[in-house]
């Protein structure tokens, strides 16, 4: 076959740059309220200079002749508020994965594999709902409808979450986690094909890139986020019912690796500390359920754009 040689240009202080903010703002993002401290001098440092190598990486973009992420992308609305929408159905729906099996294991008193079941429903519901969607798109062309009705969905789904408690049933539980894959899976890959429908044609790959990309930085400052005050809010309640004795009893670390730590507490400690558990992970997924009704809020000013024919 026929074919044109073109010489290509490799964007390599770009790549450099991207890894060198990348890295130790999701170091800072992921450690923070946990190993260390948000004010501890490693946390500001990873901030401080994770911020400073995105900034060098935006201006590098800006002048290379083919950079590692075009920004011209970011001119078209419709890739903005796709991208913007991605960002925060991530901080959302992490939450849920990492939080919810413990959640359930401690304050609904299931067994660890209760904890990973809840979540069969959110995958169960995505392909399910996925399926009908993308052939719901490709019959009529719309699809403009489906983010905000999923994003509005998922938080439905949260704030059912938040209402778990010792009398909670397996079945209610997944109730609550099927509506949120419902949300998800209306919403999700809707986002992608907008974005590829509008993005020019050489740069449909790195634009769906972009939003993934976005959608996993959310992954991880939503769940760093959410970890902080579910910690600051179990110390908060367990500290005001518990004298400092027993409050010094508890070993908060040893319960997050092992919950089966609460059976070698005494009666009244592992009750005192099971409601504070509780009231912190009802926080933990109301914060989900706001992350999404934001997302539902930006995607209501996704344009309709018709698909492409070819």
């Amino acid at each position: 076959m026929p074919h044109e040689r073109r010489e290509h240009r490799i964007d390599l202080a770009g790549a450099v740059l991207f890894v060198a903010a990348l890295v130790p703002l999701m170091l800072a993002l992921t450690w923070a309220g946990d190993r260390h401290a948000w004010g501890s001098p490693l946390i500001i440092a990873f901030l401080v200079g994770g911020g400073a190598a995105a900034v060098a990486f935006v201006v590098v973009e800006r002048r290379a002749p083919e950079p590692l992420v075009p920004l011209h992308l970011f001119a078209h609305h419709v890739i903005r508020i796709a991208t913007a929408t991605h960002f925060f159905v991530g901080t959302s729906n992490f939450i849920v994965a990492l939080f919810l099996p413990l959640a359930v294991q401690v304050v609904a008193g299931g067994s660890a594999t209760d904890g990973g079941l809840a979540l069969m429903p959110i995958s169960v519901m995505i392909t399910l709902v996925a399926t009908v969607v993308g052939r719901s798109v490709a019959r009529t062309g719309h699809y403009r409808f489906y983010p905000a009705a999923g994003n509005a969905a998922m938080a439905v789904g949260m704030l059912l979450l938040a209402t778990i408690g010792p009398d909670s049933t397996r079945w209610e539980i997944w109730s609550a986690t099927a509506v949120v894959g419902i949300g998800l899976g209306a919403g999700s890959a809707v986002l992608n094909l907008s974005i590829q429908n509008v993005a020019p044609y050489r740069d449909v790959g790195v634009a769906t890139s972009v939003g993934q990309f976005s959608r996993t930085l959310g992954q991880v400052i939503g769940p760093a986020i959410a970890n902080t005050l579910i910690l600051r809010s179990f110390d908060r309640n367990l500290g005001a019912g518990l004298s400092p004795d027993q409050r010094d009893q508890i070993d908060v670390a040893a319960i997050r690796d092992d919950v089966s730590e609460l059976d070698e507490l005494a009666p009244e400690l592992a009750d005192a500390a099971t409601e504070a558990f509780r009231t912190a992970f009802q926080l933990g997924f109301r914060l989900a359920a706001a992350f999404a009704a934001v997302a539902c809020l930006i995607a209501l000013f996704l344009p309709h754009v018709p698909l492409r024919s070819t």
